[in-house]
């Protein structure tokens, strides 16, 4: 398999480079994309052999589920059931952005959730009107890649396309929050730190201030 490289403008994608990514995901391509954290590797959730391949490449644990990358914050409310107060809290501070909620989908199975602030990557999603699942475009254990050519280190001959943006504006994990439990448990330390995540949570558990006379 030969990998395709395409140079993107972050700030300023080509509609018709994404429409044309679009059609390869639709046909079962993997493709890796810039975020504003690290690199992705995705697919179309429907592709089954295609889910199989980014596990198989990337070496990871099959008990460990790919996330759902989503064009806008509503449609948590979509996929996502059961979503407490304190998530939503933290949906309308961090989102879009570097943040990872893991939510209960229909099948009461958890699974984390992405809205991203990459223009590439939401207008991306909006071509193809449908979420995709990935994950970082790292091998399993390694550290993920905040340039197109760490991605080609690992993946080269592997995927079909890199959407090349140059290196990610955070160079950092998103932040992992599980909302499944009362209170939210911090999974993964990244871009936000824990002491802010905390802040939101304990802010929305203090009682109302009373009222002045």
């Amino acid at each position: 398999m030969e990998t395709e490289i395409i140079a993107v403008n972050p700030v300023r994608p080509d509609p018709a480079v994404l429409v044309r990514t679009a059609e390869r995901l639709k046909a079962g391509a993997v493709v890796a994309f810039p975020s504003e954290t690290v690199y992705g590797l995705g697919c179309l959730p429907e592709h089954a052999e295609s889910v199989a391949r980014i596990y198989a490449i990337k070496n990871r644990r099959l008990d460990q589920p790919l996330a759902f990358y989503l064009a806008e914050p509503a449609e948590l409310f979509r996929y996502g059931t059961d979503v407490s107060d304190e998530a939503r809290r933290l949906i309308e501070r961090y989102l879009p952005g570097p943040l990872t909620v893991i939510l209960k989908d229909a099948a009461g199975a958890k699974v984390g959730f992405r809205v991203s602030s990459s223009r590439i990557l939401t207008e991306l999603l909006g071509a193809l009107g449908r979420p995709l699942v990935g994950t970082s475009a790292n091998l399993s254990g390694h550290t993920s890649p905040t340039t197109a050519a760490e991605v080609l280190r690992d993946f080269q001959g592997r995927i079909e396309i890199v959407l090349d943006a140059g290196k990610t504006p955070l160079g950092t994990d998103s932040t992992v929050v599980d909302c499944t439990t009362s209170p939210p448990t911090l999974r993964r330390v990244g871009a936000i730190p824990a002491d802010e995540i905390s802040a939101v949570l304990e802010g929305i558990r203090k009682p109302p201030r009373p009222a002045s006379s």
